[in-house]
């Protein structure tokens, strides 16, 4: 019997009922003004709008998921302001989505409503031109006398604007609910059913045209008396089938115990079923359709694999778990005791373990070891009786938000970070030991390893299988604590991805090799721009763009309908004790700069040459930042070879070398801040004068906060020799020197100073002496002080 939840909807009142009629659109009363200022705000061609309502007046969708429909994507909030960028994030009043959403007030209709009801579903499954395919070939099933039907381009425009609110309606979740439900039903029964992946492929378009097309002509026709049946036979795609059904119907299909037979949902005597089945003969087959109909001569459909294998859209934090949990095959009997018993240990030893450094100084062939600097100053710290108070800058949100995403775990919902330090490594844990290493454990082993990925190569010798499960353990928790970055981190919406830390453009991942590092009370270190690369990914955020050799940091990305920016980023100032500096918000909306749509923000590593196809990005225009002093800072908006996606720069001159083409990356100070030594405070007072005795034997340069060059002198220790030589940048000298910038106490500046292209070991000063702070840095080698 179905799990899933539903409230109860006998689907018989006069609304729902299946009458007869005549196949043709009712004629609304729209509102031209609001169809013109929706058209040109949104740019959109009122043929394919106006079109998608008359389709929806004729598709088959409840009045209770119209309902979910109009309370979850319909509503529009304030806006949020992003002033110093000049951006709005929010959705518009006038959008396509609300143009539609209107339809319900047009004599009672809800054509409009019923479309947007579809497109959930479709975003899920198809990108925006697709949509506009299968939304064509619905157009000219359902509505053959209309004349000319939109082009597919029209309705690309109508389905990219409606894309952001539709993947906010749940659907996603419908999905992940039978997913896991019929995974579990097919483990039962001892079928693998990871053999062929996770079952989360989407249908053919053909096939979702011809539901759509049945479900409608089954809405405007008598069904008599006699019973109608509808049987779907379909294994990697029935979960996303089964959630569409219920989605038209309202209606949960009852999941049988058995995984060939029949899944079944009755509307108003029409019967439909899905057997969720494994092909055998013909591999290719996804779908099978037999209908048995009283008053319907349809021949049996046969759809053939022409699908996607993953489903899309957003779900929430607790789904996504679940689904993780799912994915492992972590979630059921003995496996699942150890997991839950392991988080909580592991989750403690992570937090409290893993260090982190920029991008280029973390070698990720070291399996996660510490950077050689930082290690160098930790054991300085160790050996040294100190006379100033130092740390690092926070990397993660409190222990309380890491809580609220660890009770977001079924089974965890009470449980709290559990230090290791009496019990070793979470091997020690009985529940870990008894199930990895138990006799009687050993056929919920062998499902469990039956249940990874085919293409993976499973050694089932002990030691390969506590690798395994440490694998496993470390992706949970990297994503606990990346999830918990999100202010309000249990209302975000995630992609359905389970394996995002495999992600090609993660790997190999600093993140995960450092957190199995710290499982055996070894050091880790992990980049830090790591974590907002897979908090966007998570959020459903596309990939890096192509052509460059580093990935690029985003200010800003929208996505799905969810903007994510950095909480740092946006506010220009570095954050105070106890709050961390990679903190993320989240916003419902589009991301608009002087009322354009853009779907990035990213900052500008001038190493690099950006390059999309064969384009270079172009700058279109400037306008000041009035909030950092001097007039050599400019924010600039450039445009790119790819559409709606934008790029911002910090554009700052050098007045000491006099070089005009270098620029700041406002993510640098990302980069700076991942390794950077807080000073906070030492035995003498904060304005004490300095002592310029201990200065003598090396050099100190006085810096400006536009200055570059200590970056650059920092970063050519590093770089390879054909590095320095396409940059025209002498090696720098073993002579220890130390840059000291002088902010004289200005958040903003002390933002400005570190917001430079590449990331290096510095010192900000926060209440320390200047003597001390030098002191500091000279005898741990540090060569940048931020005073």
């Amino acid at each position: 019997m179905s799990s899933i939840s539903h409230q109860n909807s006998p689907l018989r009142g006069p609304e729902d009922s299946l009458p007869s009629g005549s196949y043709l659109p009712k004629s609304f009363a729209w509102d031209r003004t609001a169809l013109e200022r929706t058209c040109h705000d949104d740019q959109v061609d009122s043929k394919g709008l106006l079109a998608c309502g008359e389709l929806g007046d004729l598709l088959a969708v409840t009045n209770q998921t119209c309902k979910a429909i109009e309370s979850a994507i319909l509503p529009t909030d304030e806006p949020c302001f992003l002033t110093h960028m000049e951006a709005m994030i929010g959705f518009s009043e006038n959008d396509c989505a609300s143009f539609l959403g209107q339809s319900a007030h047009n004599g009672g209709s809800d054509a409009g409503v019923k479309f947007l009801a579809l497109t959930s579903a479709l975003v899920t499954a198809f990108d925006s031109s697709e949509c506009a395919e299968v939304l064509l070939a619905t157009m000219q099933k359902l509505m053959p006398q209309r004349a000319p039907h939109p082009t597919v381009a029209q309705l690309s425009q109508v389905m990219a604007k409606v894309e952001g609110r539709c993947n906010l309606s749940g659907f996603a979740d419908l999905v992940v609910q039978y997913e896991i439900e019929m995974c579990d039903i097919l483990r039962q029964k001892g079928h693998r059913a990871d053999a062929l992946g996770r079952i989360a492929h989407t249908p053919p378009k053909e096939a979702v045209v011809k539901l759509v097309e049945h479900f409608s002509q089954l809405k405007l026709r008598a069904c008599g008396s006699g019973s109608c049946t509808l049987k779907l036979v379909a294994y990697a795609c029935a979960p996303w089938l089964a959630a569409f059904v219920h989605w038209c119907l309202s209606e949960p299909l009852v999941v049988p115990e058995h995984p060939d037979q029949e899944a079944a949902s009755g509307w108003a005597g029409f019967r439909i079923s899905i057997v969720v089945k494994r092909p055998t003969n013909d591999a290719g087959r996804v779908i099978e359709v037999m209908p048995n109909m009283s008053d319907l001569d349809v021949s049996n459909w046969l759809f053939n694999d022409d699908c996607n294998k993953y489903y899309c859209g957003l779900i929430t934090v607790q789904n996504y778990f679940q689904l993780v949990l799912t994915a492992f095959k972590l979630d059921k009997g003995p496996a699942n005791k150890a997991a839950l018993e392991a988080i909580p240990y592991a989750l403690y030893q992570a937090r409290y373990g893993l260090t982190m450094c920029f991008e280029e100084c973390v070698d990720k062939t070291r399996c996660g070891a510490a950077c050689e600097t930082t290690r160098k100053i930790t054991e300085w710290k160790s050996i040294t009786k100190n006379r100033i108070s130092s740390d690092k800058f926070e990397h993660f949100p409190s222990r309380a938000g890491i809580l609220n995403v660890l009770h977001l775990i079924k089974g965890l919902e009470n449980a709290h970070m559990k230090s290791s330090n009496k019990v070793g490594t979470i091997f020690s844990l009985s529940q870990v030991k008894s199930f990895l290493v138990n006799k009687k454990f050993e056929s919920e082993r062998e499902e469990w390893l039956g249940g990874l990925p085919r293409q993976a190569a499973v050694d089932t010798e002990p030691g390969s299988i506590f690798e395994i499960f440490e694998e496993q353990i470390s992706q949970i928790i990297a994503t606990i604590l990346a999830v918990s970055l999100f202010k309000d981190a249990d209302m975000v919406m995630l992609s359905p991805d389970t394996h995002i830390w495999k992600s090609p453009e993660l790997m190999p991942s600093s993140v995960i090799s450092a957190i199995r590092n710290t499982f055996h009370q070894r050091e880790g270190c992990c980049d830090a721009t790591e974590w907002h690369r897979v908090c966007r990914k998570l959020a459903g955020h596309g990939q890096e763009l192509q052509g460059q050799k580093s990935p690029i940091l985003d200010v800003i990305s929208c996505s799905r309908g969810q903007v994510v920016f950095s909480d740092m980023l946006a506010r220009g100032v570095i954050p105070g004790p106890d709050e961390s500096f990679l903190a993320l918000h989240w916003f419902r909306g589009d991301l608009k700069v002087k009322d354009k749509m853009y779907k990035r923000i990213v900052g500008n590593d001038t190493r690099q040459e950006y390059v999309v196809g064969r384009q270079q990005y172009r700058y279109i225009e400037k306008f000041s930042h009035n909030a950092y002093p001097w007039d050599t800072v400019d924010y600039a908006l450039v445009d790119a070879a790819v559409p709606d996606i934008g790029l911002l720069s910090l554009a700052m001159r050098d007045e000491f070398l006099k070089q005009q083409d270098l620029h700041a990356d406002p993510c640098g100070v990302i980069k700076n801040l991942a390794s950077a030594e807080c000073l906070k405070q030492c035995e003498h007072k904060p304005d004490a004068p300095p002592d310029t005795r201990q200065f003598i034997g090396f050099k100190i340069h006085l810096c400006h906060p536009d200055e570059t060059s200590p970056w650059w002198n920092e970063w050519a220790k590093r770089a390879s020799d054909d590095e320095l030589s396409r940059l025209r940048i002498e090696k720098s000298s073993p002579e220890y020197t130390l840059y000291v910038i002088p902010v004289g106490g200005s958040d903003l500046l002390r933002f400005y100073s570190l917001a430079k292209p590449i990331g290096a070991h510095v010192a900000v000063r926060q209440n320390a002496c200047v003597s001390c702070c030098i002191r500091f840095c000279k005898e741990t080698g540090l060569n940048i002080l931020v005073l």
